[in-house]
């Protein structure tokens, strides 16, 4: 199996600022559970644009565009999923940036999370993301799909239920449709785009709200997961 190619990912994220030093890197290495799908061994293709930090494995071709516009091959690599030991597929994108308290105020709250408070990057701010787990071998838990998403754009618009939308002006969002959210046992992606059938499934309606997650925690409690499955 592949290890984690260290040094790559410390670049990952040291794009953040001073003070990053790779910390996601050693829970990918140490956690045993993944394995690349490109010949060379990369596990995702990383790249600054305007500021912020893009990074993506097994996207869909619109977002390779918008994350790595000035690089074809990037963009076709960007396309593979990484292997889970055991069955299993993973995929995921982040752009993200260092961020500073400070410049707190109402309209990017909901885009904020802590990230390594010791370790001078307290706090970033996401702008688009998702981490999606599809295809995993049954177990006793019977979770075959995972799927966090990041999606601010339809947050914000009508709920189509009419008791759900006085409920949006408290809130400040959809609650049907949260800013983020997690799926379980949500159709595939590819799956869904394809069939007609799956995207009436009610496992896609399902959408927990959860606050913006920590993605080293993140990848550290999946990891976990993973390993005790």
């Amino acid at each position: 199996m592949h290890g984690f190619r260290l040094a790559r990912a410390k670049a990952w994220f040291c794009d953040l600022g001073r003070g990053c030093s790779g910390y996601p890197a050693e829970c990918f290495d140490e956690a045993e559970v993944f394995e690349s799908t490109h010949e060379a061994g990369h596990f995702f293709e990383s790249e600054v644009v305007n500021g912020w930090l893009c990074v993506a494995a097994g996207i869909e071709g619109q977002r390779a565009q918008r994350y790595f516009a000035k690089n074809g091959a990037k963009q076709s690599r960007a396309e593979s999923k990484i292997h889970v030991e055991g069955g299993g597929l993973l995929s995921f994108a982040l752009k993200l940036r260092k961020f500073d308290p400070a410049n707190m105020d109402d309209h990017i709250g909901n885009r904020i999370t802590s990230f390594a408070p010791h370790r001078k990057v307290p706090y970033i701010e996401l702008d688009d993301g998702f981490f999606h787990i599809q295809d995993l071998t049954p177990g006793d838990d019977h979770i075959s799909h995972l799927r966090w998403d990041f999606d601010a754009g339809n947050a914000y618009q009508q709920p189509q239920e009419a008791w759900l939308r006085h409920w949006k002006d408290i809130v400040g969002f959809n609650p049907a449709h949260p800013v983020s959210h997690l799926h379980l046992n949500q159709t595939p992606l590819d799956h869904y785009q394809s069939n007609r059938d799956a995207q009436t499934h009610p496992s896609n309606d399902f959408r927990l709200a959860t606050g913006v997650p920590n993605p080293l925690a993140w990848l550290m409690s999946i990891a976990a997961w993973l390993r005790q499955r």
